[in-house]
């Protein structure tokens, strides 16, 4: 059973939504909505069961009030519980942070939003990052909750096109894989990267809401 997004063409995108028990990654450049759309997943979601946001460096706090504001913003809030990282140690405490979270908690989601700010500068934080991610998807496999990856990218200069950071590693681990792209003014194109290099896609409008 996939959890709904709120949104409702990614939600056909997704055959449903979000797979249980897996990694749902989206990855694009800079101001392609990749937070807009984890934080207004993050308001549907919290509105029945918690929701744990790990953001790194920061948490967009203001953009949330924005999504939340028509809705239920008292109970919404109530539901998400914030991590703030700057660094892998602490991006790694949060992540074990969980495990007692779910004990106490109907977790519905959790999302890292952006941990290749820190968890990708280098061989070695690589492997650290995906260790982590691993181990969160462990204990969401026990927990049957969903995981919303974001993702930054890099231009391949060889190849001329934008890839997400940490490449092949965390598209194979992850199960369904959804680039965003700029378009013309507001809008932006959903691109669903299946593993057997099919695509499918949708076009959404982005406003202060959140996607439409």
């Amino acid at each position: 059973m996939n959890i709904p997004t709120g949104i409702d063409e990614i939600d056909n995108l997704l055959s449903g939504g979000l797979k249980k028990n897996s990694i749902t990654h989206i990855y694009g450049e800079s101001g392609s909505g990749k937070t807009t759309f984890c934080l207004q997943v993050a308001a549907k979601i919290a509105n029945k069961k918690t929701v744990i946001y790990i953001a790194t460096p920061r948490f967009s706090a203001e953009r949330f009030k924005q999504i939340i504001n028509e809705k239920n913003p008292k109970k919404i809030a109530s539901n998400v519980i914030v991590f703030q990282t700057n660094s892998l140690t602490k991006h790694e405490s949060a992540v074990k942070n969980i495990k007692n979270i779910t004990e106490k908690h109907d977790i519905g989601l959790v999302i890292l939003d952006s941990p290749a700010y820190i968890g990708f500068n280098d061989k070695q934080n690589n492997f650290d990052m995906i260790d982590q991610i691993l181990y969160l998807l462990s204990i969401a496999k026990k927990q049957e909750f969903p995981i919303l990856l974001s993702n930054q990218v890099y231009t391949d200069i060889n190849k001329n096109k934008l890839i997400p950071v940490g490449g092949k590693l965390i598209k194979d681990i992850s199960y369904d894989t959804i680039k965003i792209e700029k378009m013309k003014s507001n809008m932006r194109k959903f691109i669903l990267e299946k593993k057997d290099n099919k695509k499918s896609c949708k076009t959404l409008i982005i406003k202060k809401r959140g996607f439409e």
